[in-house]
């Protein structure tokens, strides 16, 4: 359906909700269609038996088919019926939190033949009319009650596009932001993400274990690690690569530790019936395309390009069986998955599309496109905008968190104040005009700061829990709608929310280093995420990356850490200008400089040295004394 909307090079309209005339768009329709025929074809053959009044056995079969466990009530068997309905309950949550597709029928089914051996005198025989009655007034009801949320969603969308009418696009500057100092604080925080990161690779020392099938999965931590550290990079230190490329490096291979990554072998046999171990090729989005990023971003960032070579990354099964990918051929089976899935977006867990995790795969392929010049994103970018406009988004303009791809079903409560900040984030290098629309409801409807500073936030479902480890907490909305608001340039509206992020979550300082101690380690990564970002920062990293200069000139390529904490670090193509702080007692310290010229000679200011010749490999070592900030300039002496 080929609906008016702005290109990404169209951001300054205003991007109203589309006026929606149906509940849902029209593949999410056919397959709820299609699901509802399902249904009531098992339905139909419930019913039979009572209709045809057979024998007791087939009709405590066909009451089974209509309700899970219903064979059990007319047997009168209450403590059967409640154990399948807690059944049913564990089936339902694995689906959808594993993607296992079997649990729920082999569930339902299994109660229904259970059903069968219970059969004897004491049948209660008005269940027989009961059930088919209360499964219609349910059916009623949800039809009833569908139509009258709709309703309701049509008025609220004409409420917000009365206010949207005047909400626009941040502009694009012509240069990326100049890079600004680290203070302190944000150093302390740094360390404490380089701290887990530059442990061995094999090491996960301070990392949350809980499950690897959620949102508490160590990917994740993993993950938004990187996604902070790059961040800071590009804002803070684009011309220092040593440790803070190192810990990014580290990162990415422990993506490739078995513990990490295996979790898909069951997923894909359980949810796809496919006993492929493989994590690349089909589905999981939210290993390949996370991963994608935090290559992308890398490469970006330092010019490395030792992730698109050939073999770059292993994912070893055993001794004998291995898979072996690169940047551009995790590039191209996200593109592949985003090809052929008609609903323009592909599934996380088996059958599950999450719209955030999508967003991932585009900036992957943004990344890749800006890097190497292929045109992944202009393929599939119309599809994404339907699926983002009609298909993923609800009838008063809220983008859907997560939907089944087979049934077209959704669960409401995910759609939250959490996801729609961080669609937010993670849309705006790609559809920059629904990014700002989403930042626009957040904003008026569910953040709101008074003049003192205090926050509120509206919070729902998923919203009251830290995703890093599932305990009652509201740390990750704070993370994500801090991470948006610096986004989007509302940086009174950050600054409130990492007041209170302060006030409610406990960080300390130790040795030097800053977390929070009420969470996860996931949400102390996304905090740190938002403290890095700035307005379109996010955007940048992915749709920019740094300017030609900071790409070619001189860089800081080797410090002690944590001896050694760089606080700023830029270049203006030829001279290197550096902000350092001690990070582990001062004292006198060695650095080494990168990518001069060879055999050139420069002049250096805040160093022990006065001036230092680079060698044929383009680097100088030089040297400084930490006492507390030190500023230090290296600019070339010869034309």
């Amino acid at each position: 359906m080929a609906i008016d909307t702005p290109t990404r090079s169209q951001p300054e309209r205003a991007y109203l909700i589309p006026e929606r005339r149906r509940p849902a768009g029209p593949l999410v329709a056919a397959r709820l269609r299609r699901t509802v025929a399902g249904l009531a074809v098992v339905w139909l053959l419930g019913l039979a038996p009572l209709v045809l009044d057979w024998s007791p056995r087939w009709k405590a079969f066909g009451l089974g088919l209509l309700f899970p466990g219903a064979g059990f009530l007319y047997t009168s068997d209450l403590i059967f019926l409640v154990v399948t309905l807690a059944a049913f309950a564990v089936a339902l949550v694995l689906w959808f939190g594993t993607g296992n597709i079997i649990a729920p029928p082999f569930v339902w089914i299994a109660a229904a033949l259970g059903a069968i051996a219970r059969v004897h005198t004491g049948l209660w025989t008005w269940v027989e009319v009961a059930v088919p009655v209360a499964l219609a007034a349910l059916v009623a009801a949800l039809l009833i009650g569908r139509r009258i949320a709709f309703r309701a969603a049509q008025r609220r969308a004409a409420t917000r596009n009365q206010y949207l009418e005047a909400v626009t696009a941040l502009p694009v500057p012509a240069e990326v932001a100049p890079a600004v100092e680290s203070s302190d604080e944000d150093l302390a925080t740094a360390r404490h993400l380089l701290d887990l990161a530059l442990q061995p690779v094999d090491e996960f020392e301070g990392f949350d274990w809980v499950d690897q099938f959620q949102t508490a999965a160590v990917r994740y931590q993993l993950n938004f690690t990187a996604y902070a550290l790059a961040l800071m990079q590009q804002n803070r230190t684009p011309a220092f690569h040593g440790y803070l490329a190192e810990a990014q490096r580290d990162l990415i291979a422990k993506m490739q530790d078995k513990r990490v990554w295996g979790f898909w072998r069951w997923e894909n046999l359980w949810g796809n019936l496919d006993p492929n171990p493989d994590p690349i090729p089909r589905d999981n989005i939210m290993f390949s395309a996370y991963l994608g990023l935090m290559v992308g971003a890398y490469e970006s960032n330092t010019g490395d390009t030792r992730y698109s070579q050939p073999g770059a990354f292993t994912f070893r099964v055993n001794e004998r069986r291995e898979f072996t990918y690169d940047f551009h051929t995790v590039t191209e089976r996200v593109h592949a998955n985003f090809d052929r899935n008609p609903f323009g977006m592909f599934p996380c867990e088996p059958n599950w599309i999450y719209s955030a995790c999508n967003t991932f795969g585009m900036n992957t392929l943004l990344l890749h496109d800006r890097l190497y010049g292929t045109k992944h994103v202009d393929d599939i970018i119309d599809n994404f905008r339907h699926s983002m406009d009609i298909e993923f988004v609800t009838p008063d303009g809220r983008i859907t968190a997560i939907r089944s791809s087979r049934l077209g079903l959704t669960i409401p409560m995910l759609t939250s104040t959490m996801a729609d900040a961080g669609m937010a984030v993670f849309l705006d290098p790609s559809l920059p005009e629904v990014a700002r629309r989403t930042w626009a409801i957040v904003r008026k409807e569910f953040v709101s700061a008074d003049d003192d500073g205090k926050l509120e936030l509206v919070l729902r479902g998923w919203d009251k829990l830290d995703v890093g480890n599932y305990k009652r907490s509201d740390v990750s909305p704070h993370a994500i709608v801090a991470l948006a608001a610096q986004e989007h340039g509302d940086t009174d509206v950050a600054r409130a929310i990492m007041a209170s992020a302060d006030e409610k979550f406990a960080p300390v300082v130790e040795n030097g280093v800053r977390r929070y101690t009420k969470a996860s380690t996931q949400a102390n990564a996304m905090l740190a995420f938002g403290r890095f970002n700035r307005e379109r920062g996010f955007a940048d990293l992915v749709a920019r990356g740094p300017s030609s200069a900071t790409s070619t000139g001189p860089v800081l390529a080797e410090a002690p850490y944590p001896d050694v904490l760089v606080a700023r670090a830029t270049t203006d193509g030829a001279a290197l200008d550096l902000v350092l702080r001690p990070g582990a007692g001062g004292g006198r310290q060695q650095l080494i400089a990168g990518r001069l010229r060879p055999g050139a000679r420069y002049s250096v200011s805040g160093a022990v040295e006065p001036d230092i010749v680079a060698g044929e490999d383009g680097r100088a070592s030089l040297t400084v004394d930490l006492d507390g900030r030190r500023e230090v300039r290296v600019t070339p002496l010869d034309s």
